[in-house]
């Protein structure tokens, strides 16, 4: 769990596109409560996912825009990463097997 503080503002990234920052209002043990989110719209306060109960996961929040911008960037590298191994259809010339091992303990696939 994080430590989170009433007036702290978030980032919250909602499932609409409304990208804002909110105020945390109320800190519990299971919900966070914020300014700026819809009225039945809570935050869990073990994974920062906006909830709306009955309809579940409504969007994420991060203790800052910039963790969500540096999560961007992470998930596109990898995206790209994968896009681009998956497009290679010959092994390159000087690969060899120990490179290959290495490339999958790297990525914890060994």
């Amino acid at each position: 769990m994080q430590n989170i503080e009433v007036g702290q503002q978030l980032w919250a990234v909602t499932i609409h596109g409304r990208d804002s920052f909110v105020t945390v209002t109320k800190v519990g043990r299971k919900w966070i409560h914020a300014k700026g989110l819809a009225r039945d719209q809570k935050i869990d306060a073990s994974t920062l996912e906006i909830i709306v109960d009955g309809y579940g996961n409504r969007g994420q929040c991060y203790l800052s825009k910039e963790k969500w911008e540096d999560e961007q960037e992470r998930l596109t590298a990898w995206s790209d990463f994968r896009d681009e191994i998956r497009n290679l259809y010959k092994m390159p010339d000087d690969m060899s097997v120990n490179r290959i091992n290495d490339a999958r303990r790297i990525l914890g696939i060994a």
